[in-house]
């Protein structure tokens, strides 16, 4: 019974601090405390269930019943969405974000038929599922972990393809979301093994507390971003230079529109047109072009061309070591660059060596 109270202790620690950040839902990155929020609703009401159904409190409050599995569904594309913007994408907010939680939507409808029951079927039913495990429930388990192992294989990938395409906080979110997701599918496999081999109730009892210790990671490690993530949007401003005293452009604002710079160039990857311009980017990003050229040149220390040409650059290296037999010639245009001098010159400023000598460096 202490390992219960225990969990409920978690959980409530979790569900306040999932309230937390839903009233602070415009700091952070993105909607990722809206995202964050409402998984740590979602995850309270799964660990709430469960100590429910254990302790026989479900009597008493019938209020979860079958609640945890339209909860467990909702929780796969809400955790998705925040792993997306906290690697800095932005996210579209439309029929096919919607469809995602369709499967959660069916789970919901199917097993809220409890509450429509008379009070004598509601009782006589809370009987049968504390004695016995129901056969839609065998279903159900069978397409939750079907639909959840294919959602976090794609997650893993996701995040393991996208990672050395980062840089800075994004690239260190997406490494440490990676392990937690790895985490939680090992948790997942020890969860199902204790039942499957019919494990004493000790550790039946001590799934739930893992599972809300790891919520509890999530929180803290989540601030622990937002604060690193901050911390660098702020170190990156430079004091106005003098010909920007008289701009508009104040700190805040240009941290904001500095990050959503910063991801428009790392995910939609602008800089391989080759005609791009101040005025195109600025449109894409939907600022003011001297606003544009006032983030470049004080939190990057850059002109435009520099700039564009940076990511160019790096580019280049990654085809450079992804394509042994590509002509150095043909990485340079697929790179962004229209001339061979002007690939040349800016790889050198950029990386101290020319393109072959990189090549042969790395090999």
């Amino acid at each position: 019974m202490i390992l219960t109270y225990i969990n409920l202790a978690v959980v409530a620690h979790c569900l306040l601090f999932g309230l937390f950040f839903l009233i602070k839902r415009k700091d952070g990155i993105g909607h990722t405390n809206i995202h964050l929020g409402i998984l740590l609703i979602l995850l309270s009401i799964i660990s709430f269930s469960f100590a429910l159904k254990s302790t026989g409190w479900i009597y008493d409050l019938p209020y979860l019943i079958d609640l945890d599995w339209a909860a467990g569904f909702w929780i796969i594309p809400v955790y998705k969405n925040y792993m997306k913007e906290m690697c800095g994408e932005k996210l579209e907010y439309d029929k096919n974000m919607a469809f995602q939680f369709l499967p959660g939507l069916i789970a919901f409808l199917y097993f809220s038929r409890f509450y429509f029951k008379s009070a004598e079927g509601q009782r006589a039913y809370i009987d049968l599922i504390q004695s016995t495990y129901l056969p839609e429930y065998e279903v159900a388990d069978v397409v939750f972990y079907t639909y959840a192992i294919s959602s976090f294989g794609y997650m893993i990938y996701w995040l393991y393809t996208r990672k050395s395409q980062l840089s800075g906080v994004y690239k260190k979110n997406a490494a440490w979301l990676l392990n937690f997701i790895l985490f939680s599918l090992s948790l997942g496999v020890l969860g199902a093994s204790i039942y499957m081999f019919k494990l004493p109730q000790l550790f039946i009892d001590l799934l739930p507390l893992s599972s809300a210790s790891l919520y509890c990671c999530l929180i803290y490690r989540s601030i622990g971003a937002q604060k690193a993530y901050v911390a660098a949007s702020e170190a990156d401003w430079q004091e106005p230079k003098p010909k920007y005293t008289t701009s508009n452009l104040d700190l805040d604002e240009a941290i904001k529109l500095n990050n959503e710079l910063q991801t428009v160039m790392e995910v939609n990857k602008p800089y391989l047109k080759s005609d791009l311009t101040l005025q195109a980017l600025s449109q894409e990003i939907k600022i003011k072009p001297h606003y544009l050229s006032q983030i470049i040149n004080q939190c990057h220390q850059k002109n435009f061309s520099d700039f564009v040409n940076f990511y160019r650059v790096k580019e280049a290296q990654r085809l450079i070591l992804q394509n042994s037999n590509l002509k150095i010639e043909a990485i340079g245009y697929e790179s962004g660059f229209n001339t061979k001098a002007t690939f040349y010159a800016a790889f050198k400023k950029v990386s101290g060596c020319t393109p072959s000598e990189y090549r042969k460096k790395e090999q």
